[in-house]
């Protein structure tokens, strides 16, 4: 995550992410991006995402966009 944000120029507290895995979450929490759950990604039936620490939870793709700054 810290390469992609070097990378790109991008800083991390300006980084939205979408993620179907806890580590997807935990690797954008550790560089300090927002991160979403994916809950129409690849989800196993045991994962707990609401325990993962996101910012939020999307049930579809176009929801992302309401957590985009130019959206709200």
């Amino acid at each position: 995550m810290r390469h992609a944000l070097r990378a790109l120029g991008a800083a991390a507290e300006h980084t939205l992410t979408v993620g179907d895995a806890r580590r997807d979450i935990e690797a954008a929490l550790s560089v300090g991006a927002q991160a979403l759950v994916a809950l129409f990604g690849y989800l196993h039936a045991g994962d707990r995402p609401t325990r993962w620490g996101a910012h939020g939870l999307v049930r579809a793709p176009e929801e992302i966009l309401g957590w985009l700054p130019a959206a709200r």
